[in-house]
């Protein structure tokens, strides 16, 4: 099971994901919210973290949730992923950094995508919330998620 959140649905999500085995990979856009995404601590003893695998993105010029819940999300996932960040790298623009577990398998990455506020990254200039210069979430995150490594 694949869950996806966007704003508060984000921090909703994260919530779930951190205490429902059955979510197996989690994406989080444009805002997350980590005093909602607290896991509880039993799910770590479980082996929980062997089976998730998780995408961050937020925009650095978001005036709606601030782009420093990304980083406190980001803390949070990869303890729990028992995750090293092994590689950051400007790309299309973004901050991608690719955390990974003992194994070296990618298990969490982030994105904070410059000149992007409050937004979901690529996507069509007609719709709303949509940052079409940003790199594109839904491609990026699927490729990422979708992985044949996937734990």
């Amino acid at each position: 099971m694949v869950a996806l959140g966007i704003c508060a649905g984000a921090g909703y999500m994260a919530r779930a994901v951190a205490d429902d085995p059955r979510i197996r990979a989690f994406a989080g856009i444009a805002g997350v919210y980590p005093a909602a995404a607290t896991p509880d601590p039993a799910v770590t003893g479980r082996g929980r973290a062997a089976r998730l695998r998780a995408s961050l993105w937020h925009g650095a010029l978001d005036t709606v949730v601030s782009p420093a819940n990304l980083t406190a999300l980001e803390t949070m996932f990869a303890r729990l992923l028992g995750a090293s960040v092994g590689a950051t790298a400007t790309e299309a623009g973004a901050v991608h950094a690719v955390y990974r577990d003992r194994r070296g398998v990618p298990m969490l990455e982030t994105w904070l995508v410059t000149g992007m506020g409050h937004a979901w990254s690529g996507g069509d200039l007609r719709a709303s919330h949509t940052w079409p210069p940003g790199p594109t979430a839904t491609d990026r995150m699927l490729d990422f998620l979708l992985r044949t490594d996937a734990p």
